[in-house]
């Protein structure tokens, strides 16, 4: 009996040593697989990392590019395996695929994009956005919903404070929502940016759209002697504006100064 408990013991524990043996040769055969890896315009980068890695078992190869951006690994089994490529500058990259453990694989091509392109590339797309979401903002605005385009406005005037045209339509939304005060601080801020980039203001439209923004607040708190005073600033600075003019001559009979 124990004879042949010592018997069964033994036949586990080759059974155990022969399985070790064969996973160990996982991964190892006649398989060749060559590539080459380039930048995005095409030139071959030397001196890339390149690392193959088995998904199933246990077996990592790493070779780098030679000055033609060539590489290869040889000795190669069959299965599933990810490709790495690595250098400094660029942005890591890689391919996944099957490899043959028997016949020369097809050459394989790995691209790397340098970083300043990546940058390049997630600034367009963020000017994309930004430039949509202005457009938001104005379709809104346009048809008056002030209170959905002012979080549009202030959010893109936090990210280009120097654009001070979008300070403007910030005082005019809260204009439109009679928050006049808010309306009054925020033109002036926008005026301080707009003399702060130019002292001259004769016929600049930003400074007149300001003035009269902020003429309208007073006078739609009942302001009317303020209201009169930057009516007439908002002419003095763009008198060539007819439809301003108009505008404010309009506002001010409204308000009993028909003068």
């Amino acid at each position: 009996m124990e004879k042949k408990l010592l018997i069964m013991v033994i036949g586990i524990l080759m059974i155990g040593i022969l399985s070790s043996g064969l996973y160990a040769q996982e991964g190892r055969g006649n398989g060749r697989l060559m590539g080459e890896v380039v930048d995005s315009k095409g030139k071959p980068l030397a001196d890339v990392k390149i690392t193959l890695e088995y998904y199933n078992f246990d077996r990592k190869l790493e070779t780098k590019s030679d000055a033609n951006g060539a590489w290869g690994f040889v000795s190669l089994g069959k299965g599933a395996v990810t490709i790495k490529a690595v250098k400094a500058g660029y942005i890591p990259g890689g391919i996944q695929l099957q490899v043959s453990g028997v016949n020369r694989n097809p050459k394989q091509k790995i691209i790397l994009k340098h970083e300043s392109e990546v940058k390049q590339e997630t600034k367009e797309t963020e000017d994309t956005e930004k430039k949509a979401d202005l457009k938001r903002a104005n379709a809104l605005f346009n048809s008056n919903k002030f209170a959905e385009a002012l979080p549009m406005y202030q959010k893109f005037a936090q990210l280009k404070p120097k654009k001070f045209e979008i300070g403007i339509y910030v005082a005019h939304c809260l204009l439109g929502m009679r928050k006049y005060q808010e309306a009054i601080d925020q033109y002036n801020k926008s005026l301080e940016k707009i003399t702060a980039a130019n002292p001259n203001i004769k016929g600049n439209e930003h400074v007149a759209a300001c003035y009269s923004g902020i003429g309208d607040a007073y006078m739609n708190q009942n302001q009317l002697k303020k209201a009169e005073d930057y009516f007439k600033k908002s002419i003095d600075v763009n008198p060539g504006d007819d439809i301003l003019t108009y505008n404010v001559a309009e506002i001010m009979f409204n308000a009993g100064k028909n003068e």
